[in-house]
């Protein structure tokens, strides 16, 4: 996403999404790919969807920080 290709950092990050959905720090970077590419519905969505996930059992230091970073996104594209 630092000057990459952001419609391939979110093909690639959207499937990583689908195969570990328990992957906080997965979503919180496709809702920041989502933001950077103005899709700021999809970025929301993504968002809400990781807040309502549970941290996974020894990733709870990623999932807070996954957390935190989403709350500043969410801020961000209001």
């Amino acid at each position: 996403m630092l000057g990459g290709d952001v419609p391939k950092a979110i093909a690639y990050l959207e499937k990583g999404a689908k195969l570990a959905p328990d992957n906080a720090l997965m979503r919180v970077r496709l809702a920041e790919a989502y933001a950077a590419a103005n899709r700021n519905a999809e970025a929301q969505k993504t968002i809400d969807d990781l807040l309502a996930m549970k941290p996974v059992a020894g990733y709870e230091p990623e999932y807070n920080e996954a957390i935190a970073a989403a709350k500043k996104l969410q801020e961000k594209i209001k």
